[in-house]
């Protein structure tokens, strides 16, 4: 069983998926109790949480209600018209209980059960079979995070780090959650930028990782105690591998300012593995490597290394309610891709035994920004 396969099937051990299941036995008790043996419609809670909990919910409801209220669509019935939303620390149902065909009112209902904010819930999606040459196993995806992500990256299987524009936050993967561990400001003061970017560069042996975004005077080196972030360092350019200066923004932008290890001129994204990185133009390259030529070789402003010659990458188009993640190898002269919802902000990619995790940071036509999950494995 893969990584992300292996969190999609503990759905009964993690805490959102209890209380959701909670939250169930609540619904059935009340709409038990108000049928008082009359046949009743039940039909989806319409969301108000931004993820697809309302169908969820529909699920688990269902079978609490078998052998103790007939369901039914026609005939004389109550029908029963809800909505599910988060509010605060609460995840509360609510309900108007008509008598059918008369449509005379018999009862309004609510219930709630208690949610824990630091959860992110991981709802999963369709995997779908992936792309020239690679196979996406598990996909999920977490409702709106409140904040700019501007960079993502993985230091180890479970955790994920997701650098905001103000602030770096450390989330593990907790059955169908990402639990949010240690949040931290960003050391000001903050510039304001219309497009900010943001560079993370993770050292799991040292359990640190550096981050920079374009709003931050300097850039800051963290360290993890148990499951704490803690601030260790500061410096003026974050130490990249193959750039002896390191890497900085210019100012006022989401550029980064490069000088040395083959690279001239600013960029729009690098990953350090490999030496790829994406120039100021949309052009990708690796350091060292002659310079692909053709449209097929451009990308947006995003990089991640899944296998050893194989880039995720951003795609360069204008931004849109949809996006496609671009898959590159070192020979490839087009791209194979995966559609996406949101425009691609931010990736990390990370092996894992065989197989290979895939984060990106989704910016949706509102501005609200969610995270998507995917396992993938190349095609033999």
């Amino acid at each position: 069983m893969g990584a992300l396969a292996a969190v999609l099937v503990l759905a009964a051990a993690a805490t959102p998926a209890s209380s959701l299941g909670r939250l169930a036995d609540a619904v059935a008790g009340e709409i038990v109790r108000v049928s008082a043996g009359r046949a009743v419609e039940f039909s989806p809670p319409e969301d108000h949480t931004g993820t697809s909990l309302g169908l969820d919910l529909d699920a688990l409801v269902r079978p609490r209600l078998e052998g103790r209220v007939r369901l039914t669509s026609s005939g004389p019935r109550l029908s029963v018209s809800s909505s599910v939303a988060a509010l605060g620390t609460r995840l509360v149902w609510s309900a108007r209980v008509v008598e059918e065909p008369s449509a005379a009112l018999v009862d309004v209902l609510s219930v709630s059960s208690s949610w824990d904010p630091a959860l992110l819930p991981l709802i999963p999606g369709r995997a779908g079979s992936g792309a020239e040459g690679v196979d996406v196993l598990d996909r999920a995806i977490t409702p709106e995070v409140e904040g700019r992500i501007v960079a993502l990256a993985f230091l180890g299987d479970e955790r994920l780090l997701v650098l905001f524009d103000d602030a770096l936050a450390l989330y593990r993967r907790d059955g169908l959650a990402l639990r949010l561990e240690s949040r931290r400001e960003l050391p000001g003061p903050l510039a304001g930028v219309r497009f900010p970017g943001g560079v993370l560069l993770a050292a799991e042996s040292e359990s640190a990782c550096w981050a920079l975004t374009s709003r931050t005077p300097r850039a800051v080196l963290y360290s993890l105690d148990g499951n704490r972030l803690t601030a260790t360092h500061q410096a003026d350019a974050v130490p990249w591998p193959r750039v002896p200066a390191g890497v900085r923004f210019r100012p006022g932008t989401n550029l980064l300012e490069v000088a040395g290890g083959g690279i001239d001129g600013p960029v729009l994204a690098m990953e350090p593995e490999e030496g790829w990185v994406v120039g100021a133009e949309g052009a990708l390259a690796r350091v060292g490597a002659p310079d692909p030529s053709g449209p097929d070789r451009r990308a947006g402003p995003a990089l991640a290394r899944l296998w050893p010659g194989l880039i995720a990458a951003a795609s360069p188009d204008a931004p849109s309610e949809h996006d496609r993640i671009l898959l590159f190898r070192d020979a490839d002269a087009a791209a194979a891709s995966l559609s996406v919802e949101g425009a691609v902000r931010a990736l990390a990619g990370r092996r894992h035994g065989a197989n290979a995790l895939l984060a990106a940071a989704l910016e949706g036509a509102g501005g609200g920004f969610r995270i998507a999950l995917f396992e993938m494995a190349q095609r033999k």
